[in-house]
């Protein structure tokens, strides 16, 4: 007599309650900032905050790798998500630009200072006097 495929038998038709996993929050995805995504993280690269026609840009310039740095600016744009009316992207000769209306000019020169320091936005403007979040 084999006693074990019995006992198996029982103890998968046993009448105790199924185990249930420990339910997990919903984890909230969010873009972690890449300090190697940061325009100025570039050798050679650099920004002025520039008034334009259009209103005010922060402009990043490269003498190295300028489709690198065009690229991380449009990153760090986001013009995907962006309203059009509040900033657009344009290439300028060694780089490319991010363009403000005026009304923003405070945040984009405080912006600007912060970045020289070694700091890279998270986000952008999106209003006038909106406080921008920053990281090293």
């Amino acid at each position: 007599m084999r006693p074990w495929p019995l006992a198996f038998a029982f103890a998968a038709c046993s009448a105790s309650a199924p185990t249930q996993r420990p339910v997990k929050a919903p984890v909230v995805a969010q873009a972690a900032p890449r300090a190697d995504l940061c325009p100025l993280a570039l050798d050679g690269a650099l920004l002025e905050v520039k008034d334009v026609e259009q209103g005010v840009a922060l402009e990043f310039t490269s003498y190295a790798d300028v489709s690198e740095l065009r690229r991380r600016v449009r990153l760090l744009a986001d013009i995907r998500h962006a309203d059009a009316r509040r900033r657009f992207v344009e290439d300028v000769e060694g780089g490319a630009r991010i363009v403000f209306p005026a009304e923003y000019k405070v945040q984009v020169a405080a912006l600007a200072k912060r970045m020289d320091t070694g700091s890279c936005p998270t986000s952008l403007p999106t209003v006038p006097d909106e406080q921008v979040v920053v990281f090293r």
